[in-house]
Formats: C-alpha cells, sequence, structure tokens
C-alpha cells in the first residue's frame, strides 16, 4: 500500500510541475516530509519528470521560455 501511495505522490509531484503550479509543489513537498517519503526520489521520480516533460515541450516549440522559468522556479 506504501507503494501505490508513493506513486500517486509522484504524479501529483510531476504535474505540480507541469502546471507550473508553485503553491501546490510547495504543499506537496511538506507532505513528502510528513508522510516519511524519501525525498530525493520525491525529486528525482516526481518533480525533475514533470521539468522534464515541459522542457521537453519547449523544445518542440510547445511552449515558451517563461513557462519553463515558471516549471523550474516551482521545483525550486
Amino acid at each position: 500500500m506504501k507503494k501505490v501511495n508513493q506513486i500517486s505522490m509522484f504524479l501529483a509531484l510531476k504535474q505540480s510541475i507541469m502546471d507550473l503550479d508553485t503553491s501546490k509543489a510547495v504543499n506537496l513537498a511538506k507532505e513528502v516530509v510528513e508522510k516519511d517519503i524519501d525525498p530525493a526520489e520525491a525529486i528525482e521520480s516526481g518533480y525533475v519528470q514533470g521539468l522534464s516533460i515541459v522542457g521537453e515541450k519547449f523544445q518542440r516549440g510547445e511552449s515558451f521560455l517563461p513557462e519553463l522559468m515558471a516549471a523550474a522556479e516551482a521545483m525550486k
């Protein structure tokens, strides 16, 4: 059950970056700590995945520099 919760948390982390939602990303980071999920794994499996998708969209010309910068700021 814990693995399922982690996966859903990682998906939410990823989505918060894709949505450029800084406040949601911060709140989810707090949840990661509260739920004793490995922060490094959460960053790699959540935030980095979301930033990668935004970066790929930027490379394809589907998004622009402000979106890429907003995603990076949300991740920070």
